[in-house]
């Protein structure tokens, strides 16, 4: 199995950024590698915010990347932090995989749909309100899974009605593919 280092942000929103972050890591497992993100375990013993520790956990997680097969790039943000891990990638000649937010939750959509089945929608005022999985989905996904893929929905496909309409479409089109 391929070991794949998986980059995204920390810094802003730490809790949601470790949330995400979590969430690839599962979605990467499923595509069949095992996965790192060093930030998801370093943060566990160094500070980000204490700047010898963030350089020590920076220098680590650099350190991890060259073991690696691939370099993951997830998400929507390039943060500081994933430049310099991006650039250690291509000095050390690491093939690197770019997946926005879209492509990982195309990928998590389908995986979902295939192992348990369709998700239903609710609506108001004509926006995605909520996001129901069937229930051995909401028994066997994490947390984290569950709330990435519930946010990310009602977020990209809740701003408009014509909007949603559109993003539906573009749902239903990625879930016959």
């Amino acid at each position: 199995m391929k070991l794949v280092y998986i980059c995204s942000p920390l810094r802003g929103n730490i809790e949601k950024n470790m949330k995400k972050a979590i969430a690839y890591c599962a979605c990467a497992a499923r595509q069949g590698v095992i996965p790192i993100a060093p930030h998801t375990t370093f943060t566990l013993y160094l500070q980000d915010n204490i700047d010898a520790q963030r350089q020590q956990g920076l220098n680590m997680g650099l350190e991890l990347l060259k073991r690696c097969d691939e370099l993951w790039v997830c998400g929507d943000t390039v943060s500081q932090g994933m430049k310099g891990e991006i650039s250690q990638a291509k000095e050390q000649n690491i093939p690197t995989r770019y997946l926005p937010d879209r492509e990982i939750m195309e990928i998590e959509l389908k995986n979902v749909e295939e192992e348990y089945g369709k998700m239903f929608f609710t609506r108001t005022d004509g926006q995605v309100s909520s996001v129901m999985f069937p229930d051995r989905a909401q028994d066997e996904l994490s947390q984290e899974e569950v709330g990435f893929i519930q946010d990310y929905i009602t977020d990209h496909m809740g701003s408009s009605q014509e909007q949603t309409q559109m993003q539906e479409e573009d749902f239903d089109m990625a879930m016959s593919q």
